[in-house]
């Protein structure tokens, strides 16, 4: 986050200027229409092979808990997993299933999906595919996201490269065929950094507000952002303090914080009446710490082939259990949730100071497990995309962020920041190779943007090299 103290650097005189308004839309559109086939495309072949969402909801404990919290939302019934059980027959008789249990308020999963589900659901009906189609198109939105973010950074030329990446990236496509968060994790978190970044090239109570808004909602869907807002706010107001706008930087991070607090205040409010803590988050620190710092682990045993970190072996379960406290039955099922957390934390933490060495080697394995390039998956297309679309390019991505630094890009610094942030986040809690989707589209920006100054040194011309960072 130091990285976007430095001033953003003059507008280069040598760039010139960008071509046709009307044939970048038409381009920008078409590349649109394709992402939308892509996607719709791949829901309707998911629907009719093994990628079949009707099997993945009975399979995939994430897509279960996902869907039983959103059906108890959507018949009102608040969030609770009472229809965990019977989930997996319910798209094929939603009438005809009912719970085996009453309603228990929960807070295992963050509730920005179900709530999105939920939504659908009262659009729609419980019907799968009319939810599957909107995910796609929530996709190919996405990439236009990442056009508009990369726009700040540079030509329209240069944006069509991450936009295009973002377009074809297969992972996008095939994450809109499961009632999983990623679509719209990746939406909602594309939304809070562009805010950002609009709000740090010019810092006014406005687009403070509509960050803020854009922050909270991601919150609700995962809350990685949660620590990185109030660093990026300090390193922010350095920024703008040797731009000479301090006042307006402290005014827009009052605004901003106000806008994230009205979007999370109900979830707060509800988690405090139901189990007596502030509790913004889900409590899963201490469930994702142990899974790899327990002393059962000796070998890394969760790290296994093709790179996924496997939740149910043996030392995990052991690990659990010894640290897992015994609480009075009158405990209210959230207090309930969070206590557990907190022992499974304090036990990991425990070990770490008690084994710091086996922490250290833990650490690399946990950064390898998520960024490795070898991405072993059983279709070829899939190896191909990760092939051209990420192992290709991470040299790229350490020179686009040699750029930014060259440059003093801002725009392009937030994204490093945020890129560097992230992957230090997973390393030190969990490290699932699928979780790294998240951070692909800024990995795509920045990528970009060490392609282009390649392209423009070998070549000799500055026509893609991207400007210091727009300012309107």
């Amino acid at each position: 986050m130091s990285l976007l103290l430095s001033d953003v650097s003059p507008p280069q005189q040598d760039v010139p200027p960008a071509p046709a308004g009307r044939s970048w839309r038409n381009a920008i559109i078409g590349l649109f229409l394709v992402g939308c086939a892509l996607r719709i495309g791949t829901v309707l072949v998911a629907l009719r092979t093994d990628y079949n969402p009707y099997v993945q909801v009975r399979q995939i404990g994430d897509v279960v808990e996902f869907t039983a919290i959103a059906v108890s939302l959507a018949k009102g019934e608040g969030v609770s997993l009472h229809y965990e059980s019977a989930i997996g027959d319910f798209f094929q008789n939603p009438e005809g299933v009912s719970p085996r249990r009453p309603p228990v308020p929960t807070v295992r999963r963050p509730v920005g999906y179900p709530l999105w589900l939920a939504l659908l659901f009262q659009l729609f009906g419980f019907r799968l595919v009319p939810v599957l189609m909107v995910q796609a198109l929530l996709s190919a939105l996405s990439t236009l996201l990442v056009y508009l973010i990369a726009r700040q950074i540079g030509s329209a030329r240069f944006a069509m490269i991450p936009y295009a990446l973002s377009v074809v990236y297969y992972p996008f496509w095939f994450k809109a065929t499961l009632l999983l968060s990623s679509t719209l994790l990746i939406f909602t978190t594309l939304l809070a950094l562009y805010g950002l970044m609009r709000w740090l090239i010019r810092p006014t109570i406005r687009r403070a507000w509509w960050a803020g808004i854009g922050v909270g909602a991601s919150y609700l869907v995962k809350t990685i952002l949660l620590p990185f807002v109030p660093l990026f706010l300090i390193a922010a107001y350095w920024h703008h303090r040797r731009l000479g706008v301090p006042r307006a930087s402290v005014i827009g991070a009052v605004t901003m914080a106000g806008a994230i607090a009205i979007v999370l205040a109900p979830l707060v409010v509800r988690n405090y009446v139901r189990s007596g803590r502030l509790l913004v988050t889900p409590p899963q620190v201490g469930a994702q710490l142990i899974q790899i710092h327990n002393p059962y682990n000796p070998t890394f045993e969760s790290f296994t082939p093709p790179g996924f970190v496997d939740e149910g072996y043996e030392g995990l379960r052991r690990a659990m259990a010894e640290a897992r406290p015994t609480l009075p039955p009158e405990t209210p099922q959230i207090l309930a949730e969070i206590l557990v957390d907190d022992a499974y934390r304090r036990a990991s933490l425990a070990f770490i100071a008690s084994d710091p060495a086996h922490f250290m080697k833990g650490l690399w394995r946990a950064f390898w497990n998520m960024w490795r390039i070898d991405y072993v998956t059983a279709k070829p297309y899939r190896k191909a995309s990760n092939l051209v679309c990420y192992a290709m390019l991470v040299p790229f991505c350490l020179l686009g962020i040699g750029v930014a630094v060259a440059r003093r890009n801002a725009p392009a610094l937030l994204l490093a920041g945020f890129l560097v942030y992230f992957a230090a986040f997973h390393t030190l809690t969990a490290a699932k190779i699928r979780y790294r989707i998240t951070a692909m589209p800024a990995f795509f920006i920045l990528a970009s943007l060490g392609l282009a100054q390649g392209w423009a040194r070998v070549t000799h011309r500055q026509a893609v090299v991207p400007s210091p960072g727009r300012s309107d």
